[in-house]
């Protein structure tokens, strides 16, 4: 993979989960039971497929179920859906015993009233969480043991926009009324817009997402045999653009810090565009010594390294440095990434064994010296007429504290600050 088809996103990550949930509107299914204390009771869910098709911000979300009485009477119950507020209800198909059952939809005044009704005689304060939505209930009707009843329900939904991110939601927390585990759990979302999609992040589940162009994605996930606890949510962000950066922040006590995240990545559109891909000197600099045999750390360092060096652009120059006591440099000068050298760099980072003490001092000074002096001496006259030098970075792998040479944490930085002359970022 090349730097310029990699889709890259970096997140600073506060209790991000926490964060990107907070004020989001709970939503579940669930049945509620004419008769008796708890709402939930002896039902359960058997599957839930869900397919959520996104067509500029306008969301067509198509919902089938079926759940079943686990117990052995009959239970009456009502089925209830808390909906967002911006959401409407297009069709719903409630079959039960063959019988197909009717439903109304409450607005949120009236929806009120229910809940606080049920949460006072079910005595289930969770329900409290859904006051202030709209409602979508069936008529009681009689759920016999054993026996499946299934319900098929659409809506729309115009997408809130959180700052530059549109906004997927999906009540998935139904799970926590049911008595046993959902034996399957499928969802979908398929996302097209009329602008360039350069972000897409789920705080809540790993989504398995597909890009077939730059302006749609398709994003799948399925479980058996789970309990889910948290909703579904997706946020993506739409601009023409060649880098899409977004922040998110949350501040729950204005007297305390509050927590951010920030999420890039370069837009598809531009990953073909050559000239869009600024060429880069980069010394990677991988830690050999002996603290590195253990729990196979230098094999997953030589993993690393080897995806890295794979990844380079034929217009990039790089070089490695390994180190242990002293230090070994694979060329003695900065390197075209051609097929050829790269192939050279990974077969000698095959073959480095684990030896010796940790001259973390050392180590950084070699490369920071060979990228001031390809600074100095190498410079492209092109690109140093425009004032557009090649950007330089060092990547530096190792496991842990210096062991010799120059061992202060604070003497190695102020020593690397001295010797960065070419402003590289390590």
């Amino acid at each position: 993979m090349r730097y310029s088809a990699a889709v890259v996103t970096m997140a600073v990550i506060l209790l991000a989960a926490m964060l990107l949930m907070a004020g989001q509107q709970a939503q579940a299914q669930m049945i509620v039971p004419v008769h008796g204390e708890r709402v939930a009771g002896d039902w359960a869910i058997k599957y839930q497929d869900v397919k959520i098709s996104v067509r500029d911000q306008v969301a067509s979300v198509v919902v089938d179920q079926q759940f079943y009485n686990t117990g052995n009477q009959t239970l009456e119950v009502q089925y209830l859906m808390p909906l967002p507020a911006d959401a409407a209800i297009s069709g719903m198909t409630l079959v039960v015993n063959g019988q197909e059952m009717p439903g109304e939809l409450m607005k949120a005044e009236e929806a009120r009233k229910i809940y606080e009704d049920i949460v006072r005689t079910k005595k289930d304060p969770a329900l409290l969480e859904y006051v202030g939505q709209g409602l979508y209930r069936t008529r009681a009707f009689p759920l016999e043991p054993g026996k499946p009843a299934q319900i098929i329900i659409k809506y729309e939904q115009i997408l809130r926009k959180d700052s530059d991110l549109v906004e997927v939601s999906f009540p998935l927390n139904a799970g926590k009324h049911t008595s046993r585990a959902i034996e399957s759990i499928k969802m979908s979302l398929d996302v097209q817009s009329a602008a360039d999609i350069t972000t897409i992040y789920s705080p809540t589940h790993e989504l398995d997402v597909r890009r077939p162009d730059s302006r749609s994605f398709r994003a799948t996930y399925e479980v058996k045999g789970a309990v889910p606890t948290n909703d579904l949510l997706v946020y993506y962000k739409t601009a023409d653009e060649a880098i899409g950066a977004s922040l998110l922040s949350y501040q729950a006590d204005p007297k305390e810090d509050g927590y951010f995240m920030i999420l890039a990545s370069p837009s598809l559109r531009r990953q073909d565009q050559k000239t869009a891909v600024m060429p880069k000197d980069i010394i990677f600099v991988i830690d050999r010594s002996g603290s590195m045999s253990t729990d196979d750390k230098l094999g997953q360092a030589r993993e690393a390294l080897t995806f890295m060096l794979k990844s380079l652009n034929n217009e990039d120059r790089f070089n490695v440095i390994s180190y242990d006591d002293s230090m070994y440099e694979f060329f003695k000068e900065m390197t075209p990434a051609s097929a050829e050298k790269v192939a050279e760099a990974v077969g000698v980072v095959d073959r480095l064994q684990p030896a010796g003490g940790t001259n973390i001092d050392g180590a950084l000074k070699m490369a920071l010296k060979m990228l001031a002096d390809t600074m100095e001496g190498r410079q492209d006259k092109a690109a140093e007429a425009n004032q557009n030098r090649r950007p330089q970075y060092i990547i530096f792998l190792t496991d842990g504290l210096p062991t010799t040479g120059e061992t202060s944490i604070d003497t190695i930085i102020a020593y690397a600050k001295e010797a960065n002359k070419s402003e590289a970022r390590i």
